[in-house]
């Protein structure tokens, strides 16, 4: 049997199998977190801001973890992070289970471990060039890989969250959470990389940004990537993603399992995204493969808001992951081979610093959500989407022609 290329590579099998944990810890997280708050608030705006809530800490985590990927030890960085951010899960499902939860507690869990996954996230974009040999196509090939872990945890997770949700309540099922965690730390200590992590020389904070920044000046194509990034970020994920339990609630009538489903099809979209790209970069331009994703997140983001059933909302929630997980792919794939590798844990907190911005677009969800109805929400965010994507087309030509 023929593998794809990266998977030959123990420390390549080792990372996807840290990754598929900690993601499946994520969609527990997920899962418990958005169905908890809709059902303990009926608040459609605390609801939607609860998704991304957790990512407004990261103004202040994620340049601070883009600065220790390239000082310290990568690997090192996000076993300690995932510690960390157990002992987080377990004080929080401690709250859950023993009856002391409330909407403040709520928050203040989100903030915490949005602040400490945010300074392992430029860790773990930065990992994947010390593990392979330098060669460009092999490179892109390991992103795709290693990011299908991500999306097998997305779809094999969520819909057993929500039956574990239904049955023994949000409280043990953080306890899940918990245990996933735990088994992704015992994967990434394994990991040894085959050449060494070229770390800063200077330790002056400021100085290593500023390095950082005039490097970014002069490269169009990373502007105009980092733009795509945020746009997703900040208008397809908070009135999609964070507006799910309304829509499974409110729109099509189910309960848990339901909102577990939707979110495990997203992860079957995520899933054969990066599988048909791997294959489809080898004979289309990326430049073309992303307004093709693009236009595709469109149409299925525009469809998902005008679903009246649930089977009509699945299909329409694998298609837009489909799309939306190829453009950040593709995204994710420059940072090995555009970026030097001094500077990739800088560039990666830059990256993870894109999702910070999503708190504008929860709120904007949320807002019009509350106020109007979440399929008003959805279109709008739709419509500022096209609209923003057209202009970054238009304005960053190297996005067109990317190979």
């Amino acid at each position: 049997m023929i593998f794809p290329a990266p998977l030959y590579y123990s420390n390549v099998r080792l990372l996807w199998f840290g990754r598929f944990f900690s993601s499946a810890s994520s969609f527990f997280q997920f899962v418990v977190i958005g169905w908890l708050t809709y059902e303990y608030t009926q608040s459609p705006f605390l609801t939607s801001l609860s998704w991304g809530f957790g990512a407004l800490s990261g103004l202040i985590s994620a340049p601070i973890g883009g600065f220790a990927a390239d000082k310290w030890n990568r690997q090192k960085v996000i076993v300690n992070v995932f510690l960390l951010k157990s002992i987080f899960i377990f004080l929080f499902a401690y709250l859950v289970i023993s009856g002391n939860f409330n909407t403040y507690y709520l928050f203040i869990f989100l903030l915490s471990v949005g602040f400490i996954q945010s300074l392992g996230g430029p860790s773990d974009f930065s990992l994947i060039p010390l593990l392979v040999p330098t060669r460009r196509n092999l490179i892109f090939a390991a992103y795709a890989i290693t990011g299908s872990a991500y999306f097998v945890g997305h779809f094999s997770i969520p819909y057993f969250a929500g039956l574990l949700l239904k049955r023994i309540g949000p409280g043990f099922t953080l306890i899940g959470q918990l245990i996933m965690i735990l088994i992704s730390v015992l994967a990434y200590s394994r990991i040894q990389t085959i050449r060494p992590q070229e770390k800063l020389i200077k330790n002056n904070f400021k100085e290593n940004f500023i390095e950082l920044i005039n490097f970014l000046k002069t490269n169009r194509l990373l502007q105009g990537a980092l733009l795509l990034r945020t746009s997703v970020n900040v208008l397809v994920v908070p009135a999609v993603h964070g507006l799910l339990p309304i829509y499974t609630a409110d729109i099509f009538s189910t309960g848990p399992d339901g909102y577990g489903l939707l979110f495990a099809i997203l992860g079957v979209g995520g899933f054969f995204s990066d599988f048909s790209l791997s294959i489809l970069v080898n004979y289309v331009k990326k430049g073309t493969l992303l307004l093709f994703y693009l236009m595709f997140v469109f149409f299925s983001m525009y469809s998902f808001s005008l679903a009246q059933s649930l089977s009509i909302g699945l299909i329409c929630v694998f298609f837009l992951n489909f799309g939306l997980i190829s453009i950040l792919t593709i995204g994710r794939s420059l940072l090995g081979s555009e970026v030097p590798d001094k500077l990739r844990g800088r560039f990666g907190g830059i990256f993870n610093f894109t999702n910070v911005l999503s708190i504008l677009g929860t709120l904007l969800a949320g807002i019009l959500a509350e106020n109007y109805s979440v399929t008003i929400a959805t279109q709008v965010c739709c419509v500022i989407l096209l609209i923003f994507v057209v202009i970054v087309f238009i304005s960053f030509p190297t996005l067109r022609r990317l190979q």
